[in-house]
């Protein structure tokens, strides 16, 4: 699992199984199976492969650029004579093997397209990405200069490319996910932008928490909660939380926190809603204990009235915050009063707890979206990025665009995710050449 495909039975013969069923024929480019949501006519790819490409989408430019997407769920994308073309689903590069094979499917796709050298190459600001480091190789082989771009930024210029926005439009957009690199050396991933392919403007955001032990975190959900319901005010003895961890790692938690990168991920806050409610406390596979979360949210109603004041502007950060810690704290407050969901009923209190709190933050971040749309006289709204494969979380946001006469944009050829991050970056560069 998160190896790529294996291309020679030797290779296979090394994995020590009792039987093996082998072919004489060459595989000479692996191509996973595509994953695709269906949603309202719309096609919302998980992994764009087998099939779907090479898909060449119309730019407006004719450049050679080249775009190296971020970590996880990558593709490389590259644009010529008014196409770009992304490769097939490469996977998360973290693992050596998979970056050996975006470098072997990034050549193959320039070799089939007869682009000998880029004349541009596009990397994420994540100073440790694989797919920096293979980028800033490559630039040098070519003698091509480097563009950096924010993650955030990519994916909402890749939903302006699917919707087919021109170079001079903006548009106000929903960029969420798990993680991206910021500009301010925090992890960014529940932000409202102002975007257009010329720059970007943080105009909301999450209010941010420690992220305890960086990808740790993200592996250990109780860590999420911990740091939640701790800014939040809420002592970690009030509830189970040293059930899952441990007197002694909670205490240990306390001091890791003082010092911990933050976070303003939505996806990290629905990991620790999960984590909280008892739906997903571990995380085994990618994106685990939200996509538990995802079938409560739909089935939940929104009954429980959670307290919030009018997002305020943070001039450090400079943009309007949701604060999600409060949040947190009430729904300590209403679970404790009621007891912890362990049977049927609670389960079904649950649910709605779920879907009532997801939306009190999706309709604060749309609505600041919908405030800043109005003040610039721009009539539409995008939602982006892995969050948006949510399909519940996905439907509360556009009703709420509708609610406030915004047409809602939506990806259909461009992943949601980071498979479209390396699309993104490419138009960024192209229409700014």
């Amino acid at each position: 699992a998160g190896e790529p495909m294996l291309l020679e039975n030797d290779e296979a013969f090394s994995l020590g199984l009792d039987f093996y069923l082998v072919h004489d024929r060459c595989i000479v480019n692996r191509v996973d199976d595509s994953v695709v949501i269906p949603y309202h006519g719309r096609k919302f790819f998980i992994r764009k492969s087998r099939g779907w490409v090479p898909d060449g989408i119309s730019v407006p430019y004719n450049s050679r650029i080249l775009a190296m997407g971020a970590e996880r769920n990558v593709t490389s994308a590259i644009s010529k004579d008014g196409k770009l073309y992304a490769t097939q689903y490469i996977g998360n590069t973290t693992r050596y093997n998979v970056h050996l094979f975006q470098q072997y499917a990034t050549r193959y796709l320039m070799r089939l397209l007869g682009i000998p050298k880029a004349e541009q190459v596009v990397v994420d600001l994540h100073p440790q990405y694989a797919t920096r480091k293979f980028g800033m190789e490559l630039a040098a082989e070519f003698g091509a200069p480097v563009l950096e771009i924010q993650h955030h930024w990519a994916h909402a210029a890749s939903l302006m490319l699917d919707n087919g926005i021109g170079a001079n439009e903006r548009i106000l957009c929903l960029s969420v996910d798990g993680a991206g690199f910021g500009p301010d050396k925090t992890v960014w991933g529940g932000e409202v932008l102002l975007a257009g392919y010329d720059r970007y403007e943080r105009v909301g955001t999450l209010q941010d928490f420690p992220l305890i032990g960086g990808d740790a975190a993200v592996r250990d959900p109780p860590r999420l909660v911990w740091a939640l319901l701790d800014q939040g005010g809420v002592d970690w003895r009030d509830w189970e939380l040293h059930r899952l961890l441990g007197n002694e790692k909670a205490a240990l938690l306390e001091k890791l926190g003082k010092t911990a990168v933050r976070t303003s991920s939505l996806g990290r806050v629905l990991d620790a809603l999960s984590c909280y409610l008892g739906i997903g406390t571990e995380r085994t596979y990618d994106g685990e204990p939200a996509m538990r979360l995802e079938r409560h949210i739909a089935v939940g109603e929104p009954h429980h009235k959670f307290e919030h004041g009018e997002p305020k502007h943070d001039g450090n950060r400079g943009a309007r915050v949701v604060e999600v810690a409060p949040l947190f704290r009430q729904l300590h407050e209403k679970v404790k009063r009621a007891g912890h969901p362990d049977d049927a009923a609670s389960r079904k209190r649950a649910a709605d707890l779920a879907r009532s709190f997801v939306e009190c933050v999706v309709f604060q971040m749309v609505d600041i979206a919908a405030d800043y749309a109005r003040k610039e006289g721009i009539g539409k709204i995008g939602l982006t990025g892995g969050v948006s494969y949510n399909i519940p979380i996905c439907e509360i946001a556009v009703r709420r665009m509708r609610e406030r006469g915004l047409e809602p944009l939506l990806h259909d050829r461009i992943p949601n995710g980071d498979g479209g991050i390396s699309a993104g970056q490419n138009a960024i560069a192209g229409m700014n050449g």
